[in-house]
């Protein structure tokens, strides 16, 4: 009786090892990609959510300045009695008001 090995032909263990890494890696690549993507998806988000308030702001500026004009012109007489001949129909003793329809 000797000491003969027989191979049989079929899947060694280096073939094996080496899927299995293939698979490991190829399984960490696919958990990346999806939390990069995860990320990436915040991240538009939070970009165009920015974008949407420094318009808003932009306007409520513009609000802002528009008011502040319109505080100032609040102080003087003349504007006031334009305001008030306007918007309130008032008139000055003596003063005849016409009215023209629409």
């Amino acid at each position: 009786m000797g000491g003969k090995v027989v191979k049989y032909p079929g899947r060694s263990k280096k073939s094996f090892s080496s899927k299995f890494w293939v698979v490991i890696i190829a399984s960490f690549m696919g958990v990346a990609f999806f939390l990069y993507l995860g990320q990436a998806i915040t991240y538009w988000q939070a970009q165009s959510e920015l974008k949407e308030l420094a318009e808003e702001a932009e306007e409520l500026e513009e609000q802002n300045r528009s008011l502040q004009q319109e505080a100032q012109l609040l102080q003087e007489e003349e504007y006031i009695e334009i305001e008030a001949r306007r918007n309130l129909g008032m008139v000055r003793p003596g003063e005849i008001i016409f009215q023209v329809g629409e």
